[in-house]
Parts: structure tokens; C-alpha cells; sequence
């Protein structure tokens, strides 16, 4: 397990939070199995789309470049797919947040302060974005 499965009290509500990335990737079906009528956030940091050019890295470094992305692709996909599944009555109360990550991808394990920080406010700011637009439509 990379995160351990806490608890956090929001307005008076005890909310569930774990990295479900660490039972399986798209791990939003077993939290709408426990509780379906519950909003069950899932944050998303696979690709988002960004071109990624290889061409001017050489040997290893563009092996790894190209695994990464292919990571990047294969586990956005398997979210896509995961949600096509489960379909739009089950997936109605799933509220999907994809942050801009600003070239960062799946295997780059040590970044700097200060782009952790510039992704902790991505992240706020997409969560922002995704409650205001589940809440109108509601």
C-alpha cells in the first residue's frame, strides 16, 4: 500500500479517502458498490493529451520517455474504459477530476517544490471546477 486509507470530517460528515491506485486503477466501482447513493470522487493523473516528442532523446532516456507515456495512454484508457463499463445510471454519481499536470506523467517521481505546489493548486483548482459543474447539474 503507498497511502494509507484515512478518514477526514468534513462539515460534520466522516468521508472515506484511499489511493485506489494501489487496489487497481479506477477503483471508483467499489465505492459506489459500498455506498451508491454517495458522490464518490476520483482524481485522475494519466494523460491528458499533451503531444510528447521523442525525437531528441537518445538511447535509455527515450526508452523510458516512450514507456512512460505508453504508461501515461494505457492507464487513462483503462479509466475511459472502466467508465463506459459501469455506465452513465452508475457513473451519475461518480465525479471524475483531471488536473492539468503541466508535463508531468506517471513515473516522474521526483519533482521539485515548486512544481508539486503549481499541481497541488492545479488539483484545487480542477476540483473547484468539477464540484461547480456537478452541483449545476444536479
Amino acid at each position: 500500500m503507498v497511502f494509507k486509507d484515512v478518514t477526514v470530517n468534513i462539515d460534520g460528515r466522516d468521508v472515506s479517502c484511499w489511493d485506489g491506485g494501489t487496489t487497481g486503477n479506477c477503483r471508483f466501482d467499489l465505492a459506489r458498490l459500498n455506498d451508491p447513493s454517495r458522490l464518490t470522487v476520483a482524481s485522475s493523473v494519466t494523460y491528458g493529451g499533451a503531444v510528447v516528442k521523442l525525437d531528441s532523446f537518445f538511447g535509455l532516456v527515450r526508452a523510458a520517455r516512450a514507456f512512460n507515456h505508453m504508461l501515461d495512454v494505457l492507464l487513462r484508457r483503462m479509466e475511459d474504459c472502466m467508465s463506459e463499463a459501469l455506465g452513465p445510471e452508475i457513473m451519475k454519481n461518480v465525479l471524475m477530476v483531471r488536473p492539468d499536470l503541466g508535463g508531468v506523467s506517471t513515473l516522474d517521481f521526483r519533482i521539485g517544490r515548486s512544481a508539486r505546489a503549481r499541481l497541488a493548486r492545479s488539483g484545487r483548482t480542477a476540483m473547484k471546477e468539477a464540484l461547480e459543474h456537478y452541483g449545476a447539474t444536479q
